[in-house]
C-alpha cells in the first residue's frame, strides 16, 4: 500500500468513528416513530438533508451489490431498504447540540442549490432523470474533508482561487493524497451511484485558454480539442451545476459566476434569457427548501453585491518578525494644572488646562451600515415574503430597512395612476430632523421621467449631471432643493405600477457601493411582490371553484 493509499484509509477511518451527522435528524426520528410514516414521509427532507440522502444512496447500494442495478435517488433507496431497516440506521444516531461548521453548511448547501441547478439545466439539454441526484453527490467527498480537514482544505481553497498552478501536488503536501484520488476512493468505499464513480474517474479540462475560448465560441476542433469529450456531456452540466452553486453561494466569485454561465450556455446551447430563467428558478426553489434549516439561504446570496473574500484571520496572517527593542524614552510632563488668583486665596482645587483636558472627541459616524443586519432585511424580503400579511406591511418594511439600516433621509412609496395620468404618493418616510417628501407628477404632458412609467428603471439623478431636465422635475424636488436622488420604477406585473423615491443630502450615502444596495433591495422587493401576485392569483380561482 502506498503512502497516499495508507492516508486515505486513515482519514476513512477517521469519518467512519466521526461522520456528519444528518441536519434534519430530530424530524428523521420522528417520522419513523410516526404510526402513519411512509415513504412519501420524508419528501421534504430530501430537498433540505443531503447526509439523509447520502447515507440511505450508501446503504442501498451495499445491500444490493449482487444486482444489475443500484439506486442513485435517496427516495429510491428508502424503497429498496425498506422502513424499518433505514429506521435502523439512525437508531443509535444522537441529535448533535450544536449547528455544524460553517464550511460543513455551505458546502452542504452548495451540494442543494447544484441539484436543483443540474436538474434545470440538464432538462434544457436533454432528459435526464439522474442529474439531481448525481450533482448531489459530486461534493460529498470535499464535504467529508471539509469536517475532518478545515485548515488544510482552506489553503486549498485559497490556493485554487490564487495560484491554481501543480494543484495535485500542493493537496498531496497537505494531505497526503490528491482530491482526485480521494473522490474516487470515497466513491467505493461508501457506495455512491455508479454515475459519480464515473464522473469522479474522469479527468476535468483544466486549459484555461481553451475553456476561455470555448466559453466565448463554443467547439472548435482546432482552437479547443481537449474538450472534444466534453462537449455536449451531461457529466460536465453536473460539474459547471456545482460550481455555480457555488459561485452564487459565495457572491465575491463574481468572475467564476460570469464564466461558468457562459460554459454552460455554450455546453447546453439554449438561450441566454432561458438560462437565467432556469436558475433563477433554481434558487427560488432552493430557498424554499431552505427556510427554517440550519444551512445558508441562496436567495439573498444571488443578489447580494460582490463582497471581499471571507477568508479566516489565521489564512493570511503572516508571522511576526523579530524587531530589535528600543530604548524606552522619558514620558513627556503633561502640562501642570493653573490655578487662579481666586483659587489660590480660597484653596479650591486648581482647574486643568483647557489645552489638555478639551479635546475634540472624534465624530460618532452615524451613517456605518451594518453588512448583516441588510442581509437578513434583502434575504426577508426575496425569500420569505409570505411572511409579512399584507403587502403594505412588505413595503413598509423595505422603506423603513433604507431609512434605518442604508441611512437614507427621505423615502417615499408612489403608485402610478394609469387613469388620471398621475403618480400619487401613498407612503412617505423620513429621518430625524427632515421632513418627509411627495414628489408627485402627472404625464400627460411630456415629462422627462416617462421611462420610469414605460419600463422598469433604476437611476440616480443629480443637479449636477442633470441640469437640462432639473427644471422639468417634480415641483417637491425642486421646492426642497434636492441636489440628487434615486428613482426605481416596480414592475410586479405586466406593467409599472409603482416609484420608489429615496433621497439623502449625504453624498457618501449614494456612493456606487451603497446605490448597488439599494439596487438590489429594491428589485427584491420588486420579485417579492410579484411571487405575492402570482400566488394571490392562483388562489383566486380556487376560491370560485369553491363557493360554487
Amino acid at each position: 500500500m502506498s503512502n497516499a493509499e495508507a492516508s486515505i484509509q486513515k482519514r476513512l477511518a477517521e469519518y467512519k468513528a466521526n461522520p456528519i451527522q444528518p441536519l434534519e435528524l430530530a424530524s428523521i426520528k420522528e417520522n419513523f416513530q410516526s404510526e402513519d410514516c411512509s415513504v412519501n414521509s420524508f419528501k421534504k427532507i430530501y430537498r433540505r438533508d443531503p447526509i439523509f440522502c447520502y447515507t440511505l444512496i450508501s446503504e442501498a447500494n451495499k445491500a444490493t451489490q449482487q444486482k444489475v442495478s443500484s439506486p442513485f435517488a435517496a427516495d429510491h433507496a428508502m424503497s429498496t431498504l425498506g422502513l424499518s431497516a433505514a429506521a435502523g440506521i439512525f437508531k443509535n444516531s444522537k441529535v448533535p447540540n450544536t449547528r455544524p461548521p460553517m464550511e460543513v453548511r455551505f458546502s452542504l448547501a452548495t451540494s442543494l442549490l447544484a441539484a436543483e441547478l443540474a436538474n434545470n439545466l440538464c432538462q434544457m439539454h436533454r432528459a435526464c432523470t439522474q442529474a439531481y441526484w448525481t450533482s448531489l453527490c459530486y461534493l460529498f467527498p470535499e464535504t467529508m474533508l471539509w469536517h475532518l480537514a478545515p485548515k488544510e482544505m482552506w489553503r486549498i481553497y485559497y490556493r485554487q482561487l490564487t495560484n491554481p498552478k501543480q494543484m495535485g501536488e500542493y493537496e498531496k503536501s497537505l494531505l497526503g493524497f490528491n482530491l482526485y484520488r480521494w473522490r474516487i476512493a470515497v466513491a467505493k468505499e461508501l457506495q455512491l451511484s455508479e454515475q459519480n464513480q464515473i464522473l469522479f474517474e474522469k479527468r476535468l479540462p483544466n486549459k484555461p485558454k481553451e475553456l476561455l475560448l470555448y466559453a466565448r465560441d463554443g467547439f472548435d476542433e482546432t482552437k479547443t480539442p481537449s474538450l472534444k469529450d466534453w462537449d455536449r456531456y451531461e457529466g460536465w452540466l453536473i460539474v459547471m451545476a456545482n460550481k455555480l452553486a457555488r459561485s452564487i453561494l459565495l457572491p465575491w466569485h463574481n468572475n467564476s459566476y460570469r464564466h461558468t454561465f457562459h460554459l454552460i450556455h455554450q455546453l447546453a446551447g439554449c438561450d441566454t434569457n432561458k438560462l437565467r430563467k432556469s436558475i433563477q428558478d433554481a434558487v427560488r426553489t432552493a430557498s424554499i427548501n431552505f427556510q427554517g434549516s440550519r444551512l445558508p439561504n441562496p436567495g439573498a446570496n444571488f443578489i447580494m453585491l460582490k463582497t471581499k473574500p471571507a477568508f479566516p484571520g489565521w489564512l493570511l496572517s503572516k508571522p511576526k518578525a523579530q524587531v530589535a527593542k528600543r530604548p524606552v524614552r522619558a514620558k513627556p510632563q503633561k502640562a501642570q494644572p493653573v490655578k487662579t488668583a481666586a483659587q489660590m486665596k480660597a484653596g479650591e482645587k486648581p482647574v486643568a488646562s483647557p489645552a489638555l483636558d478639551n479635546k475634540p472627541k472624534p465624530p460618532i459616524n452615524s451613517k456605518v451600515i451594518s453588512p448583516t443586519a441588510i442581509k437578513n432585511a434583502i434575504q426577508k424580503i426575496v425569500a420569505e415574503p409570505d411572511s409579512f400579511e399584507t403587502s403594505s406591511d412588505l413595503i413598509q418594511f423595505t422603506l423603513r430597512t433604507l431609512i434605518d439600516e442604508l441611512k437614507l433621509d427621505r423615502v417615499s412609496f408612489m403608485v402610478v395612476d394609469y387613469s388620471a395620468s398621475k403618480v400619487v404618493c401613498r407612503a412617505a418616510l423620513n429621518a430625524k430632523n427632515r421632513t418627509a417628501i411627495k414628489p408627485e407628477f402627472e404625464f400627460k404632458q411630456p415629462t422627462p421621467l416617462i421611462k420610469f412609467i414605460e419600463r422598469q428603471t433604476f437611476m440616480l439623478l443629480s443637479r449636477k449631471a442633470h441640469q437640462n431636465i432639473w427644471a422639468k422635475l417634480p415641483i417637491a424636488v425642486q421646492k426642497d432643493q434636492v441636489s440628487q436622488f434615486v428613482l426605481c420604477s416596480l414592475k410586479p406585473g405586466k406593467r409599472v405600477n409603482a416609484l420608489v423615491y429615496a433621497d439623502t443630502d449625504d453624498v457618501s450615502v449614494l456612493s456606487p457601493q451603497r446605490l448597488g444596495i439599494i439596487k438590489k433591495m429594491l428589485l427584491g422587493l420588486n420579485k417579492a411582490l410579484a411571487d405575492r401576485n402570482a400566488k394571490r392569483a392562483e388562489k383566486g380561482p380556487a376560491k370560485k371553484a369553491q363557493a360554487r
